[in-house]
């Protein structure tokens, strides 16, 4: 395996914006609602995550449509080709759905080693998530554990980083060599003291990489 590895979320990192958030304002206006109550303890977050993609139904599309209008980091794509071109792999990890993580990635071209997230299918108009408690990297509050599947990812190397957005993704803080942070997480890891560099978009994160000397011309 390659001595260099980039993992990354998805929702809010890759992207500009969570996927729920995409059904809260197209089809679910019950749902900032239903946001708080899960922000101040109310549910997990499997479960809002489930409860907000049962409401894809309201605005019946397929998948590819709801896929082609995530708004997302225009650095993203240009550098994560230029990752493979390199010979580098990079990974995925998010409590959000597989099915349209990949679906994302094939309609732009990408291709991730792997892509570890809340294993999902689209059918009847919207995205059921299945839950499996004896799953490798399983999480009752998440569905997924972050900060098992980083480890896993970065074990096959030697030099690893990771990117992320929010309080999920502090659990994988220490994981890797380096910590990329954007929006709400650096707040987060002030707060509890854990290192990171900050980078808001993909361009800044790979900028960074190359000036501690990952092979990036």
């Amino acid at each position: 395996m390659a001595d260099y590895a980039f993992i990354t979320d998805f929702d809010g990192t890759l992207t500009r914006e969570d996927f729920y958030w995409m059904v809260i304002h197209t089809c679910w206006p019950e749902g900032e609602k239903e946001y708080h109550h899960w922000q101040n303890g109310g549910m997990q977050d499997v479960d809002f995550l489930t409860k907000a993609f049962l409401q894809m139904k309201n605005r019946p599309a397929p998948l590819e449509q709801w896929v082609k209008e995530i708004p997302y980091d225009e650095t993203a794509i240009p550098f994560l080709k230029k990752l493979e071109a390199e010979g580098i792999p990079w990974y995925i990890v998010s409590a959000g759905a597989d099915v349209y993580i990949q679906l994302f990635c094939e309609m732009h071209g990408l291709h991730p080693e792997a892509v570890y997230a809340n294993r999902a299918e689209f059918r009847d108009q919207q995205i059921q998530l299945f839950q499996d408690p004896d799953a490798p990297f399983y999480s009752e509050r998440y569905g997924i554990d972050k900060k098992l599947a980083v480890r896993a990812a970065a074990s096959f190397h030697k030099k690893t980083c990771y990117f992320g957005d929010s309080g999920p993704d502090a659990l994988a803080a220490g994981e890797t060599d380096l910590l990329f942070a954007r929006d709400r997480l650096p707040d987060i890891l002030k707060a509890e003291g854990k290192s990171f560099h900050e980078a808001d978009t993909f361009e800044e994160a790979g900028a960074a990489l190359k000036e501690k000397g990952w092979p990036l011309d």
